[in-house]
């Protein structure tokens, strides 16, 4: 079956007059009016108040997407006496995280309403959810972009990949204080490694949602908080160097404390087209547009994703 993901079409009224261009035969039906629509679904109405189009989603990023984690509902999660057993990976590689050794009591909370209205998972104690034992992910890039809130005076975990032997790690976590808090980029790549941070801003103060972002792009690490300044440094390690994911995981270890995650993607590519989409698609589901800067590409308009050929005589009915 031909599957559209569709923004919000409202039409008002069909009159004469409409300039429509058609190529791969795709229908439009509409109180009985039949349109034939282009490949760039573009269909000029003197009445229609907006436009046919997709919403791009990480699923859009392709061979580029290892795993992706919603919280936002209870629809990824398993729940037992309210404590989270498992994490659905929604990208269709059956990454799905869990942790079978703790005590329900031990396990992470989940709380409906937390970020702007949208679920989010509380790791509140030395919990965590995790996925070990996953056969080589070998990647020249990796990147991490993750939805999150941290408590005062700590610095929680937004997401953690690396190898069985720790030898290759990407980590993204908050550092922050009463007033301000930064976001932190913590790789290593055949045992070398470095840390880069954004710099401290009132705008990352705790019990604030961000959007932060981390990668390696096969020489550098670097990060940045809600889409702004990247901040970056040079691993160390020999450029091109692979980087191989045998475990993933959030929320709390020995050293890391409470915190809120509320949906994560995890790449095995780290260009920028890609994280600013992500970023976008985040910032508008999670209502942290007023977060990125003002010349960010997705502030003001969600990120579209390419529409797919249809099939000839495909039919799309809106009622």
């Amino acid at each position: 079956m031909f599957k559209m993901r569709l923004k919000s079409i409202q039409v008002l009224a069909f009159v004469e007059g409409v300039v429509m261009a058609a190529a791969n035969g795709i229908c439009l039906v509409k109180n009985g009016f039949r349109l034939l629509l282009s490949a760039v679904a573009v269909c000029l109405v003197c009445s229609v108040n907006s436009a046919l189009a997709l919403s791009w989603d990480p699923s859009d990023a392709g061979t580029g997407l290892v795993a992706w984690y919603d919280a936002s509902t209870t629809n990824d999660l398993t729940i037992t006496s309210g404590r989270v057993d498992v994490m659905l990976d929604r990208s269709g590689n059956g990454l799905h995280l869990t942790d079978p050794v703790r005590n329900v009591g031990d396990k992470p909370d989940y709380h409906t309403s937390m970020i702007n209205g949208l679920g989010a998972i509380y790791f509140d104690t030395w919990n965590g959810r995790k996925l070990t034992g996953i056969p080589d992910i070998d990647c020249t890039n990796v990147c991490i972009v993750s939805v999150m809130m941290g408590s005062s005076g700590d610095s929680p975990t937004a997401g953690k990949v690396a190898s069985t032997d720790g030898s290759d790690s990407l980590e993204v976590y908050e550092s922050s204080n009463t007033t301000s808090g930064k976001g932190n980029a913590m790789v290593k790549v055949d045992n070398v490694g470095c840390n880069t941070a954004t710099a401290y801003n009132a705008a990352l103060a705790v019990q604030v949602p961000h959007i932060y972002a981390v990668w390696y792009d096969g020489s550098e690490s670097a990060g940045r908080a809600n889409g702004g300044v990247v901040s970056s440094a040079n691993t160390g390690a020999p450029d091109g160097a692979t980087f191989t994911i045998n475990e993933i995981r959030f929320g709390r270890s020995a050293n890391t404390p409470k915190n809120y995650v509320g949906e994560s993607v995890i790449l095995n590519i780290a260009d920028m087209d890609t994280i600013e989409k992500v970023e976008g698609y985040l910032a508008h589901k999670w209502g942290l547009l007023s977060a990125l800067p003002e010349d960010h590409p997705y502030r003001y308009s969600e990120p579209d994703a390419p529409i797919p050929p249809a099939p000839a005589g495909t039919v799309i009915i809106i009622r």
